[in-house]
């Protein structure tokens, strides 16, 4: 049981007032500003102070209340690390509304950022806008990891640093692969999904390895004929084309952790786009344009979450535009019945092709 400064004081005044002891004086001089009452206060807060150490370290050896630097240090007893962030990385297209009069390059290295400076990206190799040209393309990575970089394309960038002369505007065309550092409850959540996998040679093992490469958001282990390789692992960064060294990580991960000897493969997910159409009822008093932005934000967080092969239906999309405040009802016009991936694409929504109408 800890104790606070008023439990600690009570006892102390308690104990000096009625010592337990037969024969001991007791001390009637502890007012408020008294020597003694002056002391035993600081006795006290010292001991509180004690009992806050001793309760601040007995946590953070224990894995439900240990926290951080800690929690990692506790879950690699039991071997296993924490998923780092992974850096976006995608096409930028960069163009002018005039053809170039003269050649234009970009360097690799060169800055681009968001309009208010938030997000950096910058290019991994060189490209150049030729004369007469209206726009060229470049690869781009982002300058930290984090999800916040997928930006959707049409994203309007800019320069950052020295400006290149001749460049009009920058937009994405495509971004994805980034992703947050694995938080606390995270970490802690595939506690039992690791204590599955101790048994090396088994489907959780193998997937327990591969989603522990950072960068892979869900995987897919599909039995194969021994022509193929025993089994496939689809692997789904966000992206909708897994890199191929990300592919190469994951191999690397299930080889090292599983030790198998017999042939698999490893290829990426495919991203199915939906095309969604949804027209909303709301009621009178309400401010509409934020209804229907809530309406879209609600659908893109329940199709973009979605794991391989996970189907949607028709249902999912009326219970959760239901669900915002200010619709009566709604209507959807497609899909008109529910839509089932095969087992290694994923269904997504992107802005473009998400219509929401009132």
């Amino acid at each position: 049981m800890w104790k606070t400064f008023d439990d600690i004081i009570k006892e102390l005044l308690s104990y000096v007032a009625n010592p337990p002891l037969a024969g001991r004086a007791k001390l009637t001089d502890i007012n408020i500003g008294s020597a003694v009452r002056t002391f035993l206060e600081a006795v006290a807060a010292k001991m509180e102070e004690f009992y806050f150490l001793l309760q601040f370290y007995t946590n953070l050896f224990f894995v439900d209340t240990s926290f951080g630097q800690w929690l990692d240090r506790r879950l690699a007893d039991l071997g296993m690390t924490r998923r780092l962030g992974s850096v976006a990385n995608g096409v930028i297209i960069i163009g002018r509304d005039t053809p170039a009069p003269i050649g234009v390059l970009v360097p690799a290295g060169t800055i681009f950022q968001t309009e208010d400076g938030s997000l950096i990206y910058q290019t991994e190799t060189e490209t150049r806008l030729n004369v007469g040209d209206l726009q060229t393309e470049a690869f781009v990575s982002a300058q930290e990891a984090g999800a916040e970089y997928n930006l959707p394309a049409g994203t309007v960038l800019k320069q950052a640093g020295i400006a290149i002369t001749g460049l009009e505007w920058i937009i994405i065309k495509i971004m994805g692969g980034g992703q947050d550092m694995e938080t606390d409850e995270e970490f802690r959540s595939r506690i039992p999904e690791h204590f599955e996998s101790l048994a090396r040679a088994c489907e959780p093992a193998i997937l327990y390895a591969a989603q522990s490469v950072s960068g892979v958001k869900a995987v897919t282990a599909k039995p194969n004929m021994p022509g193929k390789g025993w089994f496939t692992l689809y692997i789904d960064d966000g992206s909708g084309a897994a890199p191929l060294e990300l592919l190469r990580s994951v191999r690397a991960k299930v080889e090292e952790y599983c030790g198998f000897t017999i042939q698999f493969v490893v290829d990426t997910a495919t991203l199915v786009n939906m095309s969604i159409k949804i027209k909303v009822i709301t009621d009178s008093d309400v401010e509409t344009v934020k209804v229907v932005q809530d309406v879209r934000d609600a659908i893109t967080g329940l199709i973009n979450v979605l794991p391989m092969g996970k189907a949607l239906t028709v249902a999912d999309l009326y219970f959760v535009a239901r669900g915002i405040d200010g619709v009566i009802n709604i209507h959807v016009i497609s899909p008109t019945q529910d839509v089932i991936p095969a087992e290694t694409e994923a269904l997504r929504v992107s802005d473009e092709s998400l219509e929401v109408t009132l």
